[in-house]
């Protein structure tokens, strides 16, 4: 006699990764890791930093940017986007193979001068000071609108920074497979089971 096993392969669905590679507001300096990627803004402005020109950071309007915005997706056309590396008690700016640098007070340059900064946060605002205390912080000009160093006072002209952090790119990996457990043993009545293979010895 002939014994008939009903197999059924079933494939489990494979959901795909979520898509968390936003942008978050830096609170706090524990958010800043090497090699994560950062931009900065001025929320007030509706502004984000963009390419070097001249000597300072373009400022690029950025519509979905507001007072209260601690989020977003995506970055505007323009807006430039700096991977952070560790230096000793200090951080670089890193874009393409260039570090950010200042040569000296509203003087930046890629590669050239001091390429390491401190960051402090309070309250939500970034203090990005270079290394060379002369060269200054950074600050957002209202008046002529441009990101670069200043050592004068803030004002609501002359505006501290805010820094974004982008999602760590290991949120996107797939997870780990799960082991299969063993499958059960066909009885006489013809189970249908979910499994991968289709032969019995």
């Amino acid at each position: 006699d002939t014994c008939v096993v009903t197999v059924n392969e079933t494939e489990t669905p494979v959901t795909p990764p979520s898509d968390e590679s936003g942008y978050t507001l830096v609170t706090n300096t524990s958010q800043l890791v090497d090699g994560a990627s950062v931009v900065m803004v001025s929320r007030s402005k509706s502004v984000i930093a963009g390419n070097l020109s001249s000597q300072y950071l373009s400022s690029v309007s950025f519509a979905d940017l507001k007072a209260d915005t601690t989020s977003f997706t995506s970055v505007p056309g323009g807006a430039i986007e700096f991977t952070l590396e560790s230096s000793s008690n200090s951080w670089m700016f890193k874009n393409g193979d260039s570090y950010l640098g200042a040569t000296a007070e509203k003087k930046l340059s890629f590669g050239l001068g001091t390429t390491t900064w401190n960051i402090s946060i309070n309250s939500n605002l970034a203090t990005v000071q270079s290394t060379t205390s002369s060269y200054g912080r950074f600050l957002y000009n209202v008046d002529f609108p441009r990101f670069t160093t200043y050592t004068s006072s803030t004002s609501n002209k002359m505006l501290l920074i805010e820094l974004f952090v982008k999602a760590s790119d290991s949120n996107t990996e797939e997870p780990p497979v799960t082991p299969e457990e063993p499958e059960p043993t066909p009885t006489l009545e013809g189970v249908s089971l979910s499994t991968t293979k289709d032969t019995y010895e």
